[in-house]
């Protein structure tokens, strides 16, 4: 019995060593965007990035779309044991797309962002909520804050449209409460909210 379970010890510590190096890339690049956009260290959870812009959202969506592409390669592995195993890849990633979305909304730049990027970078946050629904925690808060402030901050009917119809094709229930919760929680703080976009 303890050497079965020294053997499973191992091969888990065998594979999160294979994940943090297959994430290693999109992680080191991800610290060089918010080293570049965030370069007093400010701490993301407290306060939003100084300031965004295109550039800013074409190149975390291209880590998005790498890290997606990585998830799915390791899609036993994720649902089965750990979103934290990458490094803290998706954590960070979560954490400066919500960051960056309340630098838009402070500074009033919603036009400035291409509504295209928009919709991909959601498209891409509703596709991690199939591994965020199952892991919980605190992986899943802060795939909720990004996809909710994203919603928030780029209100449209064509957004919050976007989020239902993919809840609405999805057959898992955790998924559907999960994507319905965000547009809901989005529209409930849009009707509080005074600054208006």
């Amino acid at each position: 019995m303890n050497k079965t379970k020294e053997k499973c010890s191992t091969l888990i510590n065998k594979n999160e060593n294979l994940i943090k190096a297959d994430f290693n890339e999109v992680r080191v690049n991800l610290g060089k965007l918010e080293k570049k956009y965030n370069p007093k260290n400010l701490d993301l959870h407290i306060y939003p990035l100084p300031y965004v812009d295109t550039i800013f959202y074409r190149e975390i969506l291209a880590l998005a779309q790498s890290g997606l592409r990585l998830v799915k390669k390791n899609r036993d592995y994720c649902l089965k044991i750990s979103l934290y195993d990458d490094g803290s890849f998706l954590y960070d990633l979560f954490l400066l797309i919500s960051s960056a979305t309340i630098s838009v909304y402070k500074n009033k730049m919603q036009n400035e962002i291409h509504r295209g990027l928009v919709i991909k970078l959601l498209n891409i946050l509703t596709k991690m909520s199939f591994y965020t629904t199952n892991q919980g925690g605190d992986i899943l808060k802060r795939n909720s804050e990004a996809l909710g402030n994203l919603l928030f901050v780029f209100r449209s009917r064509e957004l919050f449209d976007f989020v239902l119809k993919r809840a609405s094709m999805n057959r898992l229930e955790r998924i559907k409460v999960f994507l319905n919760d965000a547009v809901e929680r989005a529209k409930r703080e849009i009707g509080r909210d005074v600054l208006g976009p």
